[in-house]
């Protein structure tokens, strides 16, 4: 059987794909934002699991609320992204 299980919704018994399939089907999207959904889950297949190491950082984009974000290059797919690497033991309720 298909489902769910944990705090961080972690696919049990079937495909991810097909989970997010009837997922999809599920959500009350215009058509609009099904198209946009499934270009990033898409990409997001093509991406694979990310690591430290699949990065070369560009620049710095920006820094705050517990840490830095980084403009960052892909290696595998070339796509450049925003990569956001928290400062560990921040503790935001002390801002």
């Amino acid at each position: 059987m298909c489902g769910y299980h944990g705090n961080r919704q972690e696919l049990t018994g079937c495909t991810s794909w097909d989970a997010l399939t009837k997922k999809l089907n599920e959500l009350d999207l215009d058509s609009e934002q099904r198209v946009r959904l499934e270009q990033f889950l898409t990409q997001k297949q093509t991406v694979g699991e990310l690591n430290a190491e699949d990065f070369e950082k560009i620049s710095e984009l920006g820094a705050g609320n517990g840490g830095v974000v980084w403009q960052v290059l892909h290696k595998k797919t070339e796509l450049t992204m925003a990569r956001k690497v928290l400062i560990q033991g921040f503790n935001c309720s002390s801002r």
